[in-house]
């Protein structure tokens, strides 16, 4: 899951935010990085390492960038680490959502079989979801 690291510092802008709960922009990141350690990057190459066009910055860059973000370095080099805070971090992205809130909020009273059979629920509306998606008309359940 880690990925690439055009795709760990995705995760990252699409995981923090910055205080007005909006993604970082391209000159969000020079500012920050200018501010943790001085590393001048222009917005263009900031663009290229999120597409992936740049997949070899400097390490004053990478600490730069895992110091805006407040990672550990190693976030963008060690796969099991990496793994391992892409799910913290979606996580926490998907807890801060308001619809995610109101469920849990209205789900943690439930005695755990209630809990159970929602949890049930939501996987069926996502089976459903993908087998709609796939263009596959017939249901598998049906089968």
């Amino acid at each position: 899951m880690a990925g690439t690291f055009a795709e760990r510092l995705t995760t990252l802008r699409e995981s923090i935010k910055r205080e007005d709960g909006k993604r970082y922009s391209l000159r969000d990141f020079t500012a920050a990085c200018q501010e943790v350690n001085g590393e001048t990057l222009s917005p263009e190459y900031v663009r290229k390492l999120l597409s992936g066009e740049a997949a070899n910055p400097t390490k004053s860059v990478i600490e730069a960038l895992a110091g805006m973000f407040d990672v550990p370095v190693d976030y963008f080099f060690d796969d099991e680490r990496g793994t391992a805070m892409q799910e913290d971090l979606k996580l926490g992205a998907a807890l801060r959502d308001a619809g995610v809130q109101a469920l849990a909020m209205r789900a943690v009273n439930l005695d755990p079989g209630q809990q159970a059979r929602v949890l049930a629920y939501i996987e069926e509306i996502r089976r459903r979801e993908a087998v709609a998606q796939s263009g596959d008309s017939t249901d598998p359940g049906e089968q």
